[in-house]
């Protein structure tokens, strides 16, 4: 059984920031706003209310570039985020697949994940071998950019590039769409 959440404080910011005000809020509050891309930056949400279980501990960033990150992180895909979407895919030979999400996992653990302006990123994998999705939400187009530029992922993306093909895409969110009711 989980922890008692009374008093658990949630911090909307970029490591470094500090919290410019604290608001009090029920956990399906919280999630309500999860689930809009409402909250607020520069904030600490302190959750009130017992008898909410806690699932997971955050962890600040290795650097002071990175946002606050989950270990069990829930995305909200929202046309109100002010985000740029890429969702880039990968096709590769069945026998290949697992090396590609190897070297990509490698490259967005080692640098991508710590460049700035990195709202989150999920890798997937098709049950059928031959595709792999990059799926990842930036700041800018030019925070992207910068990462392109860095050469520490360049070598993960290069061994890619000689067992898959890459298609890459830039959106925006034009609507989402949750059951009604649902909660997180």
């Amino acid at each position: 059984m989980g922890r008692d959440l009374s008093g658990l404080a949630v911090e909307a910011l970029w490591a470094g920031d500090r919290p410019e005000e604290t608001l009090k809020i029920k956990p399906s509050a919280l999630a309500a706003l999860v689930r809009r891309g409402g909250l607020g930056t520069r904030v600490r949400y302190t959750i009130e209310g017992a008898g909410y279980k806690q699932v997971q501990r955050t962890k600040r960033g290795q650097d002071g570039a990175s946002p606050l990150i989950t270990r069990s992180t829930i995305t909200t895909i929202s046309k109100d985020a002010d985000l740029i979407t890429f969702i880039n895919v990968f096709t590769v030979d069945p026998a290949n697949q697992s090396r590609l999400v190897e070297l990509l996992r490698k490259a967005t653990d080692v640098s991508v994940r710590h460049a700035r302006g990195l709202a989150f990123s999920a890798l997937h994998r098709s049950l059928n071998g031959t595709k792999v999705t990059m799926y990842a939400q930036w700041r800018s187009l030019e925070d992207y950019e910068a990462m392109r530029n860095d050469r520490g992922p360049l070598p993960y993306f290069q061994e890619a590039l000689t067992i898959a093909t890459f298609e890459p895409g830039v959106y925006e969110v034009v609507e989402s769409f949750t059951p009604p009711g649902n909660d997180i």
